[in-house]
């Protein structure tokens, strides 16, 4: 267990306090733990190669299901045309899923009381 000794101080008004409270309270979480979760998502550092991998693994997912529902699908066949439009959005889409499956890796991970 990591080892807490150091405290942050703020003061917030009656609306900011509401507001971090409720969005502590959504998560079910006291707004202790959840002030420290979020000072964690947003002072760590993205690694860029987990990043990389991550999209690289979201676009050949993204190919793979594709492909197979092209030929599962109503006879349709994968030619060069079709796989080059699937790789073309799995490129557009690799970024924005890759951040999404880091961001879920962060809200998974085992949750401090």
């Amino acid at each position: 267990m990591r080892s807490r000794e150091q405290t942050i101080g703020t003061r917030l008004s009656p609306a900011e306090y509401d507001a971090a409270k409720l969005a502590a309270d959504n998560t079910g979480l006291n707004i202790s733990v959840w002030l420290r979760q979020v000072i964690i998502r947003h002072t760590s550092r993205h690694d860029p190669v987990l990043e990389t991998l991550a999209e690289q693994f979201e676009a050949l997912r993204f190919i793979l299901l594709n492909v197979i529902l092209h030929l599962t699908t109503n006879g349709l066949s994968v030619n060069r045309e079709s796989l080059t439009t699937i790789c073309a959005k799995a490129d557009a889409k690799k970024a924005a899923l890759a951040r999404a499956l880091l961001a879920h890796a962060i809200d998974i991970t085992p949750k401090e009381t």
